[in-house]
């Protein structure tokens, strides 16, 4: 190898770990607009909710549920998921540019953590499981009769805006060398938030007499428990995904 070749290489990798450890301005500016469209998104929920006063009327039914119930719908589960996920992400950036590095390796540690065990997962579970049920029927999870009270854009902000975070996030994992957590606790981590979510929302059922999901009123319970089941097995193989994805960033860095 020439001297000339040598010295390009050591740029390149010097380039590269430069990178990994310097934070991106571009990646602190798109962070910030998507949550601050969230903040947006989820406090005009709240507020219009606990404004509202439905009148006792079948029509108003899943409206009175909703505003009563709402922390107990995955979709928001998600959505506050998705709004801590973006604060560690803005806030691991601004610490590399200020090259706090103690505080940075920490919520870095988190970040790498959290989005492919949860945030992954969960943004294309709620995504793919809401708009499968709705081309089929879409009052078996968001009828008609509630589109007064939630306007297009607010249902594609909670059901399909959702994803873009997640392909942002994938795109730039090439900065790093490898997630920080494997796959076995990944997968425990996700099953045992997907046994809470699961346990708390079959409690409304038992305590309450109904269901918050429409589709669950049609199942029989041999249904019902292979539909849960079902939604955990399709969050393991989406995590599974995820961490295919990464890796394959990952590959075409260690390549270069």
């Amino acid at each position: 190898m020439s001297r000339v070749d040598s010295y390009n290489r050591n740029v390149q990798d010097q380039n590269v770990e430069s990178k990994k450890k310097g934070g991106s301005l571009a990646s602190i500016l798109l962070y910030g607009v998507i949550l601050g469209f969230y903040l947006f998104t989820i406090v005009y929920h709240s507020l219009k909710l606990n404004g509202a006063n439905f009148p006792e009327n079948p029509k108003y039914q899943l409206l009175i549920i909703i505003k009563k119930f709402s922390m107990f719908y995955f979709t928001i589960w998600n959505f506050i998921l998705q709004i801590i996920f973006l604060l560690l992400a803005i806030v691991d950036e601004v610490l590399k540019l200020a090259n706090i590095s103690r505080i940075q390796s920490g919520i870095e540690k988190i970040r790498l953590s959290i989005f492919p065990s949860l945030v992954f997962p969960s943004g294309l579970i709620v995504a793919c499981i809401f708009w499968g049920i709705w081309h089929i029927d879409r009052e078996l999870i968001f009828p008609k009769t509630i589109d007064e009270f939630y306007p297009p854009w607010m249902n594609h902000a909670l059901h399909t805006f959702i994803i873009f975070p997640l392909i942002i996030e994938v795109i730039s994992q090439f900065k790093y060398n490898n997630v920080a957590i494997t796959k076995k606790r990944a997968a425990a981590i996700l099953i045992l938030y997907c046994a809470i979510y699961q346990t708390l929302y079959l409690s409304v059922y038992f305590l309450h007499g109904f269901w918050l999901y429409p589709i669950y009123k049609i199942l029989t319970w041999s249904q019902r428990v292979g539909f849960i089941f079902g939604q955990i097995v399709l969050a393991l193989s989406l995590q599974q995904l995820g961490f295919f994805l990464v890796n394959q960033n990952t590959s075409k860095l260690k390549a270069k």
